[in-house]
């Protein structure tokens, strides 16, 4: 088969993610290494209202960021607070977006250090939080972070993702 491309054909459906690698090889006695594409991931379309709110709120201020996770979704009551415990790198920064359905009227962020320090605390007083939105969160230092969604008025369903750069 030498000299004949294998072409592979793949289709998705709607809601999927496609995560692949590209593999190329030359059966040459060995000569020629094998290598391969980075692979280009196709990001997820937002399911819900929730999270077509957190991607809405989120655009003015990503400037080339990524979603780094999935949506993550929680139900709060008025004064309730749910905790996310997620892993920072040093050498990246990061944004942290929430929304919450029309029920909750003040809903808040909080990023908290492996200390229990407060890193940065949403200030909004309305449905949508965020955790870096004028200066993104950059740590110097790699860990665990502890992030409190809360309710401070109403209560309801809301959703959240963490945003970052490039590595």
């Amino acid at each position: 088969m030498k000299g004949r491309p294998t072409v592979i054909r793949t289709s998705l459906k709607a809601g999927c993610v496609l995560v692949t690698s590209l593999l190329f090889a030359c059966a040459n006695n060995g000569d020629v290494p094998l290598s391969s594409a980075p692979a280009t991931p196709v990001e997820a379309p937002p399911t819900d209202s929730l999270e077509r709110a957190v991607v809405a709120a989120a655009a003015p201020i990503l400037h080339g960021m990524n979603g780094e996770t999935p949506f993550e979704h929680g139900t709060l009551v008025e004064h309730g607070s749910s905790e996310h415990t997620i892993v920072l790198e040093r050498g990246r920064c990061y944004r942290i977006v929430a929304a919450g359905a029309p029920t909750i009227s003040d809903l808040d962020l909080a990023l908290f250090d492996s200390s229990g320090v407060a890193v940065q605390r949403d200030t909004r007083h309305d449905s949508v939080a965020m955790v870096g939105a004028a200066d993104a969160v950059c740590p110097q230092e790699h860990g665990a972070y502890r992030l409190e969604a809360s309710a401070a008025s109403g209560q309801g369903a809301f959703a959240l993702r963490l945003f970052a750069s490039a590595h």
